[in-house]
């Protein structure tokens, strides 16, 4: 999204590097004009390969944008900074409570890499305004370039595309896309909060579920249907 605004709003290059996983047949339709090239999986590892990317790429890119405080994000973000100085980093955090939970356990040493990490970023993003003022505190040497930015809507493209709806005839579904029984997900809670409506109130209405499924949660769902259906 934030690139593909930026290519649209204000005329920038905007390419998505990544595998070639795909057809991505919505670079022609829904954000027509964002750019993708294709890191070569030579190692299939994302910190190799992606490094290897940036050592060819790095002196021509201005802006880097990358996701979570990982190793590999990590790596990107030195390998950058060595091999274009003036470049900018955008790092998206695009985390839950967990970050703030892993970030309070660190010891001196794993907070001094992290410090590291985060001083070659320009420009830090949290989705969420309930984390947004724990994380500046528990970051307090960089709390002046972490922002709020909510993930959002392209009202534009819903404006463009015409999308409308005679709410007398749709359908009354609850739609949950996720990657199924991850923790930051908590599948669970949304079940039993399901299941927990009055039937009166939930009649008329169902819940669909979009995604991979954690192997480790599969029991959890058959054990969950098995008690419904009785």
């Amino acid at each position: 999204m934030i690139p593909y605004k930026l290519h649209k709003l204000f005329n920038y290059n905007s390419t998505v590097a990544c595998y070639n996983l795909d057809e991505y047949t919505y670079l022609k339709n829904e954000v027509e004009g964002l750019n993708i090239d294709f890191i070569e999986n030579k190692y299939n590892n994302y910190s190799l390969d992606g490094i290897r990317y940036l050592r060819k790429n790095a002196k021509s890119i201005d802006i880097l944008q990358i996701f979570h405080i990982t190793m590999y994000s990590m790596l990107y973000a030195f390998t950058f900074k060595k091999l274009n100085p003036k470049g900018k980093i955008y790092l998206k955090l695009d985390c839950s409570h967990k970050l703030i939970d892993r970030i309070a356990e660190l010891n001196k040493v794993q907070r001094y890499f992290l410090d590291q990490y985060l001083y070659k970023v320009d420009l830090i993003s949290v989705e969420q305004k309930q984390l947004f003022d724990k994380i500046r505190l528990l970051l307090e040497p960089h709390k002046n370039k972490i922002i709020n930015i909510p993930n959002g809507v392209d009202f534009t493209y819903l404006e463009e595309k015409n999308i409308k709806y005679n709410y007398q005839v749709k359908e009354n579904i609850i739609l949950n896309v996720a990657r199924v029984g991850t923790e930051e997900k908590n599948t669970e809670m949304l079940l039993e909060a399901f299941k927990n409506i009055k039937d009166d109130c939930r009649q008329g209405w169902k819940m669909i579920i979009i995604g991979p499924i954690e192997k480790s949660f599969e029991k959890y769902i058959n054990d969950f249907f098995m008690k419904i259906q009785h």
